[in-house]
């Protein structure tokens, strides 16, 4: 359903900022495919590293290593 929800969001602003908080190993960003859109997945150093081993960065998708508290 929130992929759902992302697109349609997506479709009707396709030149968004996405900020994905606590993004775990979560592929959305590929499921969702919306290559106008600015996308940040945020969470641990450690979270992130592991995501580096699966999914790279481009210029519209970006990986910040941070505690969303913070």
């Amino acid at each position: 359903l929130i992929d759902n929800y992302t697109r349609h969001f997506l479709e009707v602003h396709p030149n968004a900022v996405v900020l994905h908080l606590g993004c775990g190993l979560d592929s959305r960003v590929l499921r969702v495919n919306a290559p106008d859109a600015d996308w940040y997945d945020l969470d641990y150093g450690e979270v992130m590293q592991l995501r580096r081993v699966f999914y790279s960065e481009t210029s519209r998708y970006h990986m910040i290593h941070s505690s969303v508290t913070d």
